[in-house]
């Protein structure tokens, strides 16, 4: 039986302290848990199970991270979701109500076409409600995508300290791109790019934002 997904949504930001980040954010959020629901397993978007849990992964933490990244001036650059998988981070930060340009990077084209169609089947109803609709879907590996000028750079579910990316990240860092990863708070003391993050912004017990600028 499909889950009814109003009730958890709902829930989960009311346990979070949260306001909703527009009027249209219950909307918005069950439509796209439903998506994930709907291709979970036939596409392997997640392996979370639990909806109170993937309600948190795909939808709270992303609308934290917009809370605690919105200061540091970021959105005046493009955002590359490296890796994004099913949308996460940045499907999130979008409905959270992100203003900067996102370009949500997937290099399997399977999961990258079938996010494309249903951002293509959610711009309307973004518009509707006066909502960013500035997000593209880039079928690459990150490492051959054309960067645009100024961006910056968001993971999540993907480890930044296996090569090839690292060598890719810490160029990054080196050069000044400012750098999110979401990972466990377990490595906040990492060092990429030869130092520790600038910041580390708690998200749940099990994750946390490390932000290099």
């Amino acid at each position: 039986m499909a889950t009814d997904w109003t009730g958890p949504v709902v829930k989960a930001l009311e346990r979070a302290g949260l306001p909703p980040p527009s009027p249209a954010w219950t909307e918005l959020a069950v439509l796209y848990m439903r998506w994930v629901d709907a291709y979970a397993e036939s596409h392997g978007l997640t392996a979370i199970r639990d909806p109170d849990r993937r309600v948190e992964v795909f939808l709270v933490q992303p609308l934290r991270l917009v809370h605690a990244l919105r200061p540091l001036g970021l959105e005046a650059r493009t955002g590359l979701d490296v890796g994004t998988g099913a949308g996460v981070p940045g499907v999130g930060l979008l409905l959270g109500g992100w203003r900067g340009p996102l370009w949500l990077v997937e290099r399997a084209t399977k999961k990258a076409d079938l996010l494309e169609r249903f951002l293509t089947d959610l711009t309307p109803v973004l518009r509707r409600h006066g909502l960013p609709t500035d997000v593209r879907v880039v079928p690459q590996d990150i490492r051959s995508v054309q960067l645009p000028d100024a961006y910056w750079c968001v993971s999540q579910g993907v480890n930044w300290l296996e090569n090839p990316l690292r060598r890719w990240v810490e160029r990054r860092i080196r050069a000044g791109v400012p750098m999110v990863w979401v990972t466990t708070p377990r490595r906040e003391a990492v060092r990429l790019g030869g130092r520790p993050p600038t910041h580390s912004i708690p998200l749940s017990p099990d994750y946390a934002a490390l932000v290099w600028l």
